[in-house]
């Protein structure tokens, strides 16, 4: 068995099953962090929802782990940021809001530096083509 990199969590858009999945995925969150030596976590919401990953839920991981965290989904601002770190983020992962502001890129890593800043990028394959998917 190859060295698990990490684990991608996307949250449920079906906001009555969130909890259900938050759950069951925490649970076999704390089994592989347990067993599996894990080197780092990448947390994405992509239910286009806007709203970034809850705060208790982060704590609930920064709080029990020491591998770097990486959040993304939903994130426009730099509070909104500055609030992941201050919950023990690592890094954040931006998508969309740089293709409404690509200076934010620049302003995010002066403000915390460019270790902290990932950029993740959708791409879809289309028949024989691959495109980036900004939606």
């Amino acid at each position: 068995m190859g060295l698990l990199y990490g684990i991608i969590e996307l949250m449920d858009p079906n906001p009555k099953d969130e909890i259900k999945t938050l759950f069951t995925n925490f649970l076999l969150f704390k089994l592989l962090y347990l067993l599996v030596n894990l080197v780092k976590i990448l947390f994405f919401d992509i239910s286009r929802n806007n709203k970034i990953i809850d705060k208790d839920f982060i704590l609930s991981i920064t709080d029990c782990v020491s591998v770097p965290i990486t959040i993304g989904g939903g994130i426009e601002k730099i509070s909104q940021m500055n609030d992941l770190f201050e919950y023990g983020a690592d890094k954040v992962a931006i998508n969309s809001i740089i293709y409404k502001n690509p200076n934010i890129i620049d302003e995010a890593s002066k403000r915390f530096g460019s270790q902290a800043i990932t950029v993740s990028i959708d791409v879809r394959k289309n028949n024989q083509n691959y495109e980036i998917s900004t939606q």
